[in-house]
């Protein structure tokens, strides 16, 4: 499988299908039947052949002008390429129906030249079924006009609403550069061509074309949809599934701040996490992968219990209250035998790769479930939810250390160190003042009394023992997991270090004290209210986030100190964080600047990446990722909406 690029522009799907697209019109990844698996685009792309010159003209290749827009209110891509020698412009509108699995790519191809044109449009078909350049195989089906891409029992078929005039199974790029398909019918192989004989084009003449890709489990399936789509016409699938957006947006709160951008872009959001959501399992995707060989992170196409709650709860504050809920019956069903969360899992509930567990995951997903019942009063929802909230809180409870009555140590939300930090203690303080709240709710008052003294105790803690005046912020965390290098370099010091024996055998190194000023320590007040925001500490927190923590070249608010990830960059949801915190904290001015910074760093379809270059400004890194989305949702609710 060619090697993908790590930056994409658009994406485009359904709750099944998912795509990934590039400015020039290019899908990049497609995964069916779920949103993060299996991925099995190949190389797909198209072009013109111009038979007065005997030039093929590939739109991923070559002299194009490039644009690229949403359709109004949709998850419709519309990608625009202008040759700049031949003046032929290729428009293309991608979209997936709502209620069928059908990629649609209608093509309208513009001879802008002075002169008539005879021309050729072919669409090249590669794919790599289930993640895999092995054993793929196709034919051409002549009965229905169609290319059969296949592999075990995944099928894939590529027909279009016009006659085919030619077709091969192999070698297609080049054949296609020679403007003549070969005919040939079966191969094992991975790409395929169609060849639209257009004749005559007259100068500023169009034609179309509708190529539509059917996926299915055998070839029965996948040919039926594709007759099934050629039957409905584009014109019907096109109207159905912008109605289907445009329905979803109102289906949604509202606010009205005379702000284009900023309204846009709350839309955008809204129709962004739709497409990184499976309403079958109700998971969502922290983004669509792109990362698959693990060169750079540990992955990102899966479902983070953690990131789950806060997108589940930007968008039920949006008045998308069954996506929330959904997500939390997800979580119910995916919940291990031990009562916790583990870091990620499948949108099946199967459970993904992982490298340690965040305490903070699982108080995550009780705190959710106990806001989205404050805010519906559903009592069968708590009915259903109390065996999992019971397992997870006494899980949390039995999971303190006797010394500090703080969380034991395991892995940080930023899923890099292990210690007992205190935004998961945050987290854990308000996950079981949750869980308290719904056993009060149904009456087992001996649990309410426990959980409620278990948060307690983290609450009086961390106040107490976790702020560090030196840099007037709290501690990152306590009892930090170092290696023996730094542990030997701090032992001459007068930091506090030590170790001891894991299973005894193995020595664990530690620092006592983490003093690194991290925006996680927001979190606190926003979103877990384990202080308010207006407590003086909190205060003086988030002037130490802007101060330590703002970059001077481009803005935003860096994740921590000294971080490296990537080289360290600004992010738009910790620069969000800040913002709703100063809101919350009675400036609002400060906040409207900080969610103009990130408006301002969205990019041309008004998506939100983790990442901007602390250099040049441009995205640096994941596009769209469902998290900024949820932050700038809930920055738009907390700063322009109250």
């Amino acid at each position: 499988m060619n090697k993908k690029a790590y930056l994409i522009d658009g994406v485009i799907g359904n709750s099944k299908l998912l795509l990934s697209m590039h400015k020039n019109g290019q899908i990049s990844r497609m995964w069916w039947p779920s949103i993060d698996l299996y991925q099995h685009a190949d190389e797909i792309s198209d072009g013109i052949y111009v038979e007065n010159s005997r030039d093929m003209l590939w739109r991923n290749e070559g002299e194009w002008k490039y644009s690229q827009e949403y359709i109004s209110d949709t998850n419709i891509l519309k990608s625009k390429a202008l040759h700049l020698k031949y003046n032929i412009q290729i428009e293309s509108i991608d979209f997936c129906t709502p209620r069928q699995d059908i990629v649609v790519k209608k093509y309208i191809v513009k001879n802008n030249a002075p002169k008539a044109l005879n021309l050729k449009f072919i669409f090249k078909s590669g794919f790599a079924i289930k993640d895999s350049i092995k054993f793929n195989s196709l034919y051409f089906d002549k009965e229905n006009d169609a290319l059969v891409h296949y592999k075990q029992d995944y099928v894939l078929a590529v027909g279009s609403s016009e006659k085919i005039s030619e077709y091969t199974v192999s070698n297609a790029k080049d054949q296609a550069e020679l403007g003549k398909l070969n005919g040939n019918d079966t191969a094992q192989g991975r790409e395929g061509a169609l060849l639209f004989q257009l004749n005559k084009v007259d100068s500023g003449e169009e034609k179309v074309i509708t190529i539509f890709i059917t996926p299915g489990r055998n070839k029965e399936d996948a040919l039926r949809l594709l007759q099934k789509a050629k039957k409905l016409k584009t014109e019907k699938l096109y109207f159905d599934t912008e109605q289907y957006w445009k329905k979803y947006l109102n289906q949604g709160k509202k606010i009205d701040i005379g702000n284009d951008r900023l309204q846009n872009l709350y839309k955008r959001s809204l129709l962004a996490i739709a497409l990184m959501y499976n309403k079958e399992t109700g998971g969502f995707l922290a983004a669509p992968e792109f990362d698959e060989y693990i060169t750079q992170s540990g992955g990102y196409g899966f479902c983070w219990p953690r990131d789950g709650a806060f997108i589940a709860n930007a968008m039920l504050k949006a008045g998308y209250e069954n996506m929330s809920k959904n997500f939390y019956e997800w979580a119910v069903n995916v919940q291990e035998k031990e009562g916790f969360w583990d870091q990620r899992y499948y949108m099946s509930g199967l459970k993904a790769p992982t490298w340690g567990m965040q305490i903070d995951e699982t108080a995550s997903v009780v705190w959710g479930m106990n806001e989205y019942y404050k805010q519906i009063g559903d009592n069968e929802f708590i009915k259903y939810i109390w065996d999992s909230v019971y397992r997870a809180a006494e899980f949390l409870c039995n999971s303190i250390d006797s010394e500090t009555n703080l969380p034991i140590p395991t892995m940080d939300l930023w899923e890099e160190r292990k210690g007992e930090h205190t935004y998961s203690c945050a987290a854990v303080e308000a996950g079981l003042r949750g869980a308290a709240n719904i056993a009060k709710e149904l009456g087992y008052n001996e649990y309410e009394k426990k959980w409620k003294i278990c948060s307690e105790k983290i609450k009086e803690s961390i106040e107490n023992n976790l702020w560090n005046d030196g840099k007037q912020s709290f501690y990152r965390g306590i009892k930090l997991c170092i290696n023996k290098d730094e542990y030997e370099r701090l032992e001459s010091s007068n930091e506090k270090v030590y170790y001891y024996l894991k299973d005894g055998r193995y020595h664990e190194y530690v620092k006592y004290y983490d003093d690194v000023v991290d925006v996680s320590l927001l979190g606190i007040s926003y979103p877990f209210k384990t202080l308010e925001d207006t407590n003086e500490k909190m205060i003086k927190q988030g002037e130490a986030v802007e101060k330590y923590l703002w970059v001077n070249k481009v803005g935003g608010i860096k994740r921590y100190e000294n971080d490296v990830y990537i080289g360290g960059n600004p992010w738009i949801l910790t620069t969000l964080w800040l913002a709703i915190h100063y809101n919350n904290v009675g400036n609002r001015e400060k906040a409207q600047k900080l969610v103009q910074w990130a408006v301002e760093h969205r990019t041309y379809l008004d998506l939100l990446p983790e990442q901007i270059d602390k250099e040049s400004g441009e995205i640096a890194w994941v596009v769209p990722l469902a998290w900024s989305h949820a932050m700038f949702i809930l920055s738009m609710l907390e700063v322009y909406d109250n």
